[in-house]
């Protein structure tokens, strides 16, 4: 794995790339790749120098407890980030390292052998045009070594080192391998260097872009040195280590003094430690110090660390005592500068650290002096890396004087030679204590080193196109603020393991600080570190105009750097970010592919042309020799930093994914879905599953989806008759992202598609696992003395013929059983609250006790709805089954446990309002919550098995259609056969109960006014059998008739059949417990309307009652109601045509007398037999009465005759026709209703009534004519009643209405009054 580029010693890695060479497999290649980056440290003293006097400047010899650090990688550096070479030297990979597979290839040694050589032999011609081929593609390198692999051959061809098998291999072969190519690696710098002193001018990489990039030139440049060297050409040489610098620079140098403030006398340097007797032999890590810093606040600068950094304007470096010199001269000598820093540069990568500070002060601050803050300011975080190097390999040495500002400078700094820096090049013991005092002063200074560093990149920003580059100076503030934020994990401290952890990256370098509080003297703070992080982002209008992949490099160095300080939202904002921008440029490059590649962009698609899953992370693997990236914990990180719970996978110590570990994770799911804000998480899940379509990652598409789902969904219980939850995403997009699934499915293989499958996105889809009841055995409790076995029990409990007591029967529910060796029909109640089908592909039951064999069939899941699913399963023993829940397969999910929830649930609202960050979710199972928001637990069923009972079957039914139709309030007779399927059992015991469905809609449809209650009467259905029967034996047949009562909303009525064995000897027990089957019936209704009561109401001047009656059916219908008094006559039957109406009254007495006997509405259709009949709801009649006012002291009737012998019609109660203009009589009677002498006055009215009212009431004296007084006048004694009689005849046909008042004399109120009503044709 390639190093860091956000370590504050990345400037100081030899950048190496590995590349196949002729045939390598990719998982070959790797493993070279690997061998190869464990040895990525190599120590100078373990190298072998160049012999060649003109290739020793780098010569390990020199300062042999040195380092080569390399990164190593197959990656190879962008273009874009090579023109900063040589400003950054890491830019450019020096060393290239052909991987030739020795396995595939053989080795010949000798030119004899050529001849005999297969085509696949490895030649000294071969490997030369091998090495052409990398030459030519990698013209900027400086070291290009050939390496084969798994060679069997002792040795190979010239500048080519072999590495044998790995059964051959020692313990210190690779390390020997890298030894020998940092031997030609410093061989090839010492070149280099001589190249850089050869170029007269080397470009600063600003904002305005470099007008001549030295690779450009790079080719020429070489070319030059080399004929140079070739015809023993005078050259500059150069610039020796311990040199103090050229006469030119002397000069400068003093005259820049001379123009400068007196200063104090320079202090002698520290004393050089004792060297060890023996030299140290370097390690990866080298040993810790032996003592913690503890902070000198005499020493320590005036103000604090993060204010300096934080205060960019201020201590800007003086460039006063600069001398004057012409252009010509200062181009020269700027030149001569950043030679000096790149030689410099170059000894702190070729490991030579002692001779990189020196030279590097040196050149630094002849920068400084010349005010070319940009190199300044790379040269101080060179000297930077420098110091943390020597920090690490704990060789003791002196902060240069540079790295103070005036004021903060100590007196024993201030005139340090450069030559004096480093006191001893060996490594101290870790007892010695001198190295810790050198990283101490290291530590006081680094924030003020940080701040002269940002300071100076940013001194030219105001001046168009002077300002750095943006990504080298964002680079390298991403460097500076990591450096900060690894310090303020460790409270501020720099010691052995911070170094080691800087440098080499130790997994346990900040173990011991990860869970601790800061400690020490710190002030760096999380704001300090995001304010410094956040200025190495690009302007908005620069960034517009960077390569993508500068931009993303600084957004992942940015999102490091907050990880360190674990400012993990700001981190999870900037990852959105950068997602955001990778998204349309990743999908472009797969259409730019597919289209080189001849096949179509879709990721579905592309998946079908030779990809494969890898099964640790599900990411596409394809046949190169590029490194897979895996995003998957990048994307989970930001996930969770929002508050998205269930996307890793949950582990018990080292057992694997088990039945306890889901329900686990589901539980967790359940607590977790309430923690942030819906549109915030799904709008993260939707970026990150576009981006892993993109990349793309089949596995991260499923499982990201899925979780956008599961988010989305109400994460509730709902009961069965309430509403479905809603899911908080519109219907079309719920579909578009199952179907997403689904698509990404489609393409692979069923055992790759397994890898890709995610959970299932709701934990409560199983809500219950029930016994059918309607078909299978349960509980009988029979409690009284049976005097024999063959009997009939119904829950209506009728009397029966037979004189034998009669036996209550209850149930016990609802406790069902299993017979056992049968199969038995379990109901799994599932749920599926999304606006989509949902595929049930299989379903286990998981049992304890007996074993369970069940056949479920495949399922579908209508959208919003809770569904049952039939499942038959048997056991072979009598027993208890206990059901913890079921494992159920989803089309597209992976196959995993489900609890069962049957009670309802669902999330109350948070009280608390705030929640703190991202510990709310951290200790979610730790806090305690509200007992009303509580996820509910699951439940366990409990099953027992029994042994088998005789088993009847509906053999026969007289109703062959689909529904009974009946009428309401009719009567007809059904018959029942059943047969007794069971070969060893006879049924020696049957209840009989029944269960009716009434039709809503039909009663809401009834006009309120409807009186209607054939319910009442009687109820739909009754058994017409008698209580004993002969035993039905296995394999007979039993008929069994039924009587059907039509009542008006009937829809559905179900006989339950209870039948079983019951065994002779428990005949006389008290108590008798009988598991029995239940056979069920189903009967369909179709009941039509017959007639329908209107209304009741009281007549109280006549002393009647009134009912009006309305004929609801399709044929004429004879209505009357047969009075329950035998001395009361009763009502006359009135034929009434469809939906016509009818009033029939009725004596007050005999409706009274009612009130306990039932007084019903009888009908019969004159055109058939049918007939049927509706009881008055007694209830009715009361209120009807007790609505009635007393009764008034006077009665009055009216009557029409005819006196010419013409025919009058009654057609009903005061209701006449007669013949035209001819001459009618109006006869009036009064009756006395007091026991006193009452005096009366009649009062006759005449008027016109129908449709023309308005009209004949106008001229109602010419349409009739009456003779006799309108007003007359009685006398009566207690019960005396006189008729008093009018003369009428009528002139015009049409409706006329006559009333009678009666009155007290000389009162007002009217006592009683009659109306007739005559039409006249």
């Amino acid at each position: 794995m390639a190093a860091s580029s956000i370590s504050p010693v990345a400037p100081a890695r030899v950048g190496a790339l590995v590349v196949p060479v002729g045939k390598v497999k990719k998982s070959k290649f790797n493993s070279f790749v690997g061998k190869l980056q464990a040895e990525s440290v190599v120590r100078l003293g373990d190298i072998s120098p160049d012999q060649r006097p003109d290739r020793n400047l780098f010569s390990p010899l020199a300062f042999p407890n040195g380092v080569i650090l390399y990164d190593i990688s197959t990656s190879e550096v962008p273009a874009s980030q090579r023109i900063y070479f040589p400003f950054e030297l890491q830019r450019n990979q020096l060393v290239i390292l052909g991987i030739v597979d020795g396995r595939s290839n053989s080795v010949a040694t000798a030119a004899g052998n050529e001849a005999n050589r297969g085509p696949n032999d490895l030649t000294s011609g071969v490997i030369s045009e091998y090495q052409e081929e990398l030459e030519a593609r990698f013209p900027h390198a400086l070291s290009i070594q050939i390496l084969i692999f798994d060679s069997t051959a002792t040795s190979g061809p010239v500048n080519v080192l072999t590495v044998p098998p790995k059964d051959q291999m020692k313990s210190t072969t690779m390390k020997t391998l890298m030894c020998d190519v940092s031997a030609r690696l410093l061989a090839e710098m010492s070149l280099f260097a001589k190249m850089i002193q050869e170029v007269d001018s080397i470009p600063t990489p600003t904002a305005a872009g470099m007008s001549a990039p030295f690779l450009n030139r790079y080719d020429s440049i070489r070319q030059a040195c080399l004929a140079k060297e070739d015809s023993g050409f005078a050259r500059p040489r150069l610039t020796s280590p311990d040199r103090q610098g050229s006469s030119d620079l002397e000069e400068e140098q003093r005259a820049r003094r001379a123009s400068s403030p007196a200063r104090r006398p320079a202090q002698e340097a520290l004393q050089s430690p004792e060297r060890s007797a023996s030299p140290a032999t370097f390690e990866t890590s080298p040993p810790n110090a032996a003592a913690s810093f503890s902070v000198d606040k005499k020493k320590r600068p005036t103000d604090s660390a993060m204010s300096r950094i934080r205060d960019l304007s201020r201590n800007r470096s003086s460039v006063h005592g600069m001398p004057s010199r012409s252009s010509s001269d200062r181009g020269k000598f700027s030149a001569k500068l950043r030679q000096g820093l790149i030689v410099g540069n170059l000894f702190m990568m070729s490991g030579r650290w002692a001779d990189a500070l020196r030279e590097l002060v040196d050149n630094t601050t002849r920068a400084k002096a010349f005010a070319d803050y940009i190199w300044y300011a790379k040269g101080m975080e060179c000297i930077l890396t420098t110091m943390i190097l020597l920090a690490w390999a704990r060789i003791d040495f002196t902060v240069p004087s540079i790295c103070f500002s005036a004021q903060d400078r100590p007196m024993s700094l201030k005139h340090t030679p450069s030559s004096n820096l480093i006191r001893s090049s060996q490594s101290l013991d870790s007892s010695d204590n001198t190295a810790s005092h050198a990283m101490s002063n290291l530590q006081l200074v680094l924030p003020e080193i940080v701040n002269t560093i940002i300071q100076h990149y940013r001194r030219d920003d105001n001046v168009d196109g002077s300002g750095p580059a943006q990504f080298p100076f964002s680079e390298s503030v991403i460097r500076l603020a990591y450096l900060m934020a690894v310090l303020q994990r460790t409270g501020g401290q720099l010691n052995d393991r911070t170094a080691r952890y800087l440098v080499v990256g130790s997994p346990g370098g900040l173990s011991s600080r990860l869970s601790q509080h800061r400690l020490g003297v710190s002030t760096l703070h999380n704001a300090d570190i995001a304010g410094l992080i956040f200025q190495a982002f690009p302007p908005e209008s620069l960034a517009a105009t960077m390569v993508i992949g500068e931009v993303i490099s600084i957004m992942s160095g940015t999102i490091a750097v907050l990880s360190m300080a674990r400012l993990y939202r700001k981190r999870a904002m900037i990852i959105r970010e950068a997602l955001s921008l990778l998204i349309p440029r990743l999908i472009q490059a797969r259409k730019v592919g597919a289209a080189e590649a001849g096949i179509h962009p879709a990721a579905s698609l592309a998946a079908r042309h030779g990809l494969t899953i890898d099964s640790s992370s599900g990411a596409p693997l394809l046949d190169s020799g590029k490194n897979d990236i895996d995003f998957h914990e990048l994307l989970v990180i930001l996930c969770e930093t929002f508050g998205v719970p269930g996307l890793r996978p949950i582990t018990m110590g080292n057992a694997k994914m088990g039945d306890v570990i889901e329900s686990k994770k589901a539980q967790l799911e359940r607590q977790q879905l309430q923690f942030g804000g819906f549109e915030l998480k799904t709008e993260i899940l939707r970026l990150v599953a576009n981006f892993s379509e993109s990349v793309p990652n089949f596995h991260d598409v499923v499982q990201f989806t899925a979780a956008l789902l599961r988010t989305a969904g109400p994460g509730s219980a709902p009961a069965p008759a309430s509403e479905m939850m809603s899911v908080q995403l519109q219907p079309e997009d719920q579909r578009r992202f199952f179907n997403k699934i689904n698509r990404t499915l489609g393409v692979f293989k069923s055992e790759d598609a397994q890898q890709l499958e995610s959970d299932y996105w709701d934990s409560f889809l199983v809500r219950d696992v029930e016994i059918n009841g309607a078909t299978h055995a349960h509980t009988v409790k029979l409690s009284g003395r049976l005097a024999g076995v063959n009997r009939i029990h119904d829950s209506y409990d009728y009397p029966s013929p037979s004189s034998e007591a009669r036996v209550a029967t209850t149930m016990i529910s609802p406790n069902y059983y299993i017979l056992a060796k049968e199969s038995t029909e379990l109901i799994v109640t599932m749920q599926n609250l999304y606006d989509f089908e949902v595929q049930v592909e299989r379903v286990q039951i998981m049992t304890d006790g007996v074993e369970l064999q069940a056949h479920i069939p495949s399922a579908t899941l209508a959208p919003r709805s809770l569904q049952q699913v039939i499942c038959n399963v048997s056991a072979p023993v009598p027993g208890q089954i206990t059901v913890s829940g079921c494992r159920v397969k989803i089309q597209g999910c992976r196959e995993q446990l489900f609890k069962v929830f049957p009670n309802a649930w669902k999330p109350a609202g948070d009280v608390k309002i705030k929640s703190h960050g991202l510990k709310a979710l951290i200790d979610v199972n730790d806090a305690v919550m509200d007992p009303a928001n509580l996820p509910p637990q699951p439940v366990t069923k409990s099953f027992d098995v029994v042994a088998a009972q005789p088993k009847l079957l509906l053999a026969l039914s007289s109703r062959t259609q689909d529904a009974i139709d009946i009428l309401e309030g009719e009567s007809s007779a059904i018959s029942v056969t059943v047969r007794n399927a069971f070969p060893h059992l006879s049924v020696n015991f049957l209840q009989v109960a029944f269960d009716y469905e009434y039709d809503r809609g039909q009663s809401a449809i009834r006009p309120k006014s409807a009186i209607n209650n054939s319910r009442s009467l009687k109820p739909p259905i009754e058994w017409q059998e008698h209580a004993s029967f002969p035993p039905i034996a296995p394999g007979e047949s039993r008929p069994f008739k039924l009587s059907v009562h039509g009542q008006f909303d009937l829809q559905q009525a179900t006989l339950r059949l209870d039948h079983g064995y019951l065994d002779p000897e428990h005949m006389l027990n008290e108590s008798i417990t009988l598991i029995a089957r239940r056979l069920t019936i189903t009967l369909a209704f179709n009941v039509q309307p017959s007639i329908r009561i209107e209304a009741i109401y009281v007549l109280p001047q006549q002393q009647l009652v009134a009912v009006d009656i309305i004929n609801a059916s399709p044929s004429m219908l004879i209505i009357e109601i047969p009075t329950p008094d035998p001395v009361a006559p009763n009502v006359t039957p009135q034929s009434t045509d469809p939906n016509q109406s009818t009033r029939i009254l009725l004596p007050i007495t005999v409706v009274a007398q009612s009130i306990d006997t039932p007084l019903h509405v009888t009908w019969r259709d004159s055109s058939s037999d049918r007939h049927g009949s509706i009881r008055i709801p007694p209830s009715q009649l009361s209120s009807v009465l007790a609505a009635a006012p007393a009764a008034a002291p006077a009665a009055v009737t009216l009557q029409l005759l005819s006196n010419s012998g013409s025919a009058i019609v009654e057609t009903a109660y005061h209701q006449f026709i007669a013949p035209l203009q001819a001459p009618l009589t109006l006869r009036c009677t009064v009756s006395n209703s007091s026991d006193t002498i009452k005096r009366f006055i009649v009062d006759f009215e005449a008027r016109a009534a129908g449709p023309a009212v308005e009209v004949l009431d106008i001229d109602v004296t010419r349409a009739l004519a009456w003779t006799g007084n309108m007003k007359q006048g009685a006398r009566l004694g207690p019960g005396e009643s006189k008729d008093m009689e009018l003369g009428l005849q009528v002139c015009n046909s049409g409706l006329f209405e006559v009333t009678a008042e009666v009155t007290h004399f000389r009162g007002k109120e009217a006592l009683c009054t009659a109306k007739l009503v005559f039409e006249v044709e």
